[in-house]
């Protein structure tokens, strides 16, 4: 990383884009990225000082847009359940086949912690289709996610996830997991779900 920071120069521009409907003019050479855990945290409560920040970049010039923003992220939006399986199934089948059993389990606790987890795989399924449109060929995408735990139900995120990037174009390229050995960010968690103790890290190329 220092041999890095000392060759390459390039100006940060920071920007607040919809990451589901974004669209640029320049491809990019690469994207990094640790996606939103499924209903799991308030991301805009927790990191709202960080927020304040950037408020003046990211166009939040009151306490009323903050809490706009605070539905929309990936991992809180809601959709039909029925429906929400039948458009996974179209983006890829094996997902859908995996998902199904599990949504319908979270379903008998709970009608909207079902429709989150249908909506967070529809949400990133079209996020990869914006992602792949924006990406230089040959570009890689790296990503860090951890299963959720929803009413007690695993949802194995990376692996769903993984068969979405397949079935986007996306080349799979290898994966690593690790143990989380410190918590750093020690947010409170929402009582459905409980603490993250595996990352795992997969990289896929953009065919």
């Amino acid at each position: 990383m220092a041999a890095y920071t000392t060759c390459y120069r390039a100006p940060v521009i920071v920007q607040r884009h919809d990451a589901r409907n974004w669209r640029s003019g320049k491809k990019v050479d690469g994207i990094i990225t640790s996606p939103p855990y499924i209903d799991s945290i308030d991301y805009v409560y927790n990191q709202m000082l960080e927020y304040f920040w950037l408020y003046e970049l990211l166009g939040l010039v009151s306490i009323e847009k903050m809490r706009e923003l605070r539905s929309k992220p990936i991992g809180l939006r809601r959709t039909d359940v029925n429906l929400g399986l039948q458009h996974l199934a179209k983006r890829s089948a094996p997902a859908a086949q995996i998902l199904e059993p599990l949504v319908m389990k979270i379903r008998k606790r709970s009608e909207k912690e079902a429709q989150n987890v249908v909506a967070y795989f529809i949400d990133l399924a079209q996020h990869l289709t914006v992602a792949r449109d924006i990406m230089k060929p040959g570009a890689v995408y790296a990503i860090v996610v951890g299963e959720s735990h929803i009413r007690g139900i695993t949802v194995p995120t990376p692996k769903v996830l993984t068969l979405f990037f397949e079935a986007s174009g996306f080349e799979r390229m290898g994966s690593c997991s690790y143990v989380i050995k410190r918590h750093y960010m020690k947010f409170p968690r929402r009582s459905n779900s409980r603490m993250i103790n595996i990352d795992h890290v997969c990289c896929f190329r953009n065919s």
